[in-house]
């Protein structure tokens, strides 16, 4: 079994927290515009994970969440648990549209805080 790779997950909190507007964990990765995001590019967890490791992803259309996995360290039931959303209940509203992004990408970052802080992901 892989390790957690915490220091790609705390690039990943830091660089959704830096920019809210740029975290929507109902898309791999998708591009948008320079008013939503200052790098026109808006991602979910596993997205900016595949992102932000390497060089084999240059624009949002090459995100694969496979990779992301890989490089995150997590098993196929961790990845399924962080990127298609079966987190725990005081988590979850950062899947709804109708959260604000702010408040959406800070309950991202408390959730990938905790997988840091215990090595899991539940």
């Amino acid at each position: 079994m892989s390790k957690i790779n915490k220091t790609l997950l705390r690039r990943v909190r830091n660089h959704i927290l830096a920019e809210p507007r740029r975290y929507n964990q109902r898309k791999a990765a998708e591009r948008v515009s320079k008013r939503t995001s200052s790098c026109c590019t808006r991602a979910c967890i596993g997205g900016w994970a595949d992102m932000l490791e390497g060089d084999d992803v240059r624009k949002p259309g090459d995100v694969d969440l496979d990779r992301a996995a890989e490089k995150l360290g997590f098993n196929d039931r961790q990845a399924v648990t962080v990127f298609y959303g079966d987190w725990p209940k005081e988590f979850e509203a950062a899947w709804k549209d109708s959260t604000p992004r702010d408040v959406a990408a800070r309950l991202a970052a408390d959730y990938i805080n905790r997988i840091i802080r215990t090595g899991e992901v539940t």
